[in-house]
């Protein structure tokens, strides 16, 4: 008797695993859950996180002029780290829209519109930009139609530092 309670002893804690038990990282957050705007905005992302295909999320709410920030997730993948309203991400495509608003915001100000020159805010020494004869204003840039190479021919690593992508070339 003695034998095979040792047996199905030992056969019980060899079944055991080391199964490690894995917490979704967009579990992860920095949202209070004090206010019931806090509350509102925990509910709403936990409505929407499954199909969320990303390691972290940001939420920012502007009302009754406060703004607050909300975390969900990871700044990286399992680093443990929830993103704050400091986290830079990279936004991709949608930089386009933001520098369109910025230029059309320049343009009004300087009460210019999308037919003025680009060189007019090029340094002097930079020539005429101009395709098939037409010099090049901001409404080629704004619609992609200014026929510049996406990436110039001269831009090197020798331009990349950081984490941040920046650089200047000749065109």
């Amino acid at each position: 008797m003695k034998n095979l309670i040792l047996i199905i002893g030992i056969a019980f804690l060899a079944s055991c695993s080391e199964e490690e038990i894995k917490l979704n990282p967009l579990a992860l957050t920095n949202n209070p859950m004090i206010t019931a705007i806090d509350s509102t905005v925990h509910n709403y992302f936990m409505q929407y996180k499954d199909g969320i295909g990303s390691t972290g999320v940001s939420i920012a709410l502007y009302k009754n002029g406060v703004t607050s920030f909300y975390g969900y997730g990871e700044t990286k993948k399992d680093n443990g780290k929830v993103p704050d309203k400091n986290t830079l991400y990279e936004i991709g495509s949608i930089t386009k829209t933001y520098t369109s608003i910025a230029i059309l915001k320049m343009l009004k100000e300087n009460n210019h519109t999308i037919e003025t020159p680009i060189r007019l805010y090029l340094p002097a020494d930079i020539p005429t930009l101009a395709r098939n004869g037409v010099e090049l204003n901001f409404k080629h840039l704004l619609t992609h139609t200014s026929g510049l190479n996406y990436m110039p021919d001269n831009f090197g690593s020798q331009y990349l530092s950081g984490n941040f992508r920046w650089g200047f070339c000749s065109l």
